[in-house]
């Protein structure tokens, strides 16, 4: 007889299976929800190192640009006497880095609406780079205020594409 199960009056056995099968769904459940928050809270850890990675690198790039400019008024004199140019050719070569987000900048924000912002900072900055790059191996003026020019693009990228780049990576309902 104890292998046999004892009934019990009125099917109170089923109700207690149900109770246990529903407080067993409740922890799987629980188990499932915790997985769940724990899986949103890695894939917000990782959204927020991209983030802080594309804050960085527009930061990194906005200071090169800006340091590049500086730099160009305390070599005013070393510039002139190296490229035999005069006091408002000078000032066109500084201005030069102004010139494409003077003239470009709105035209530009049109292209990021059409073709995306990955593609139109990496063309930019591309084109930025090769600037600088260009700036090492220059003997004319003309070439260094071509390739300053070329620096303008990369500056086209950090002031006209901020307030969008920003915009894009927080989202209006997470900004204070």
């Amino acid at each position: 007889m104890a292998n046999k199960k004892r009934k019990r009056p009125n099917g109170t056995s089923n109700q207690n299976n149900q109770n246990n099968k529903s407080k067993n769904n409740k922890k799987n459940n629980n188990k499932q929800t915790n997985n769940k928050n724990e899986m949103n809270e890695k894939i917000q850890e990782k959204i927020s190192y991209q983030k802080l990675a594309c804050v960085l690198l527009f930061c990194l790039c906005s200071f090169a640009i800006n340091l590049y400019s500086a730099q160009l008024s305390p070599l005013a004199e070393q510039l002139m006497e190296q490229f035999h140019i005069t006091k408002s050719q000078y000032t066109s070569l500084y201005m030069s880095t102004l010139l494409p987000s003077l003239f470009l900048g709105i035209p530009f924000t049109w292209l990021v609406r059409r073709y995306g912002i990955k593609r139109c900072q990496s063309v930019g900055l591309l084109i930025g780079l090769a600037g600088l790059c260009l700036r090492i191996f220059c003997s004319r003026f003309i070439v260094f205020y071509f390739s300053t020019l070329l620096i303008g693009f990369s500056n086209i990228v950090i002031s006209t594409m901020g307030v969008t780049t920003f915009s894009k990576i927080f989202k209006k309902e997470n900004v204070g």
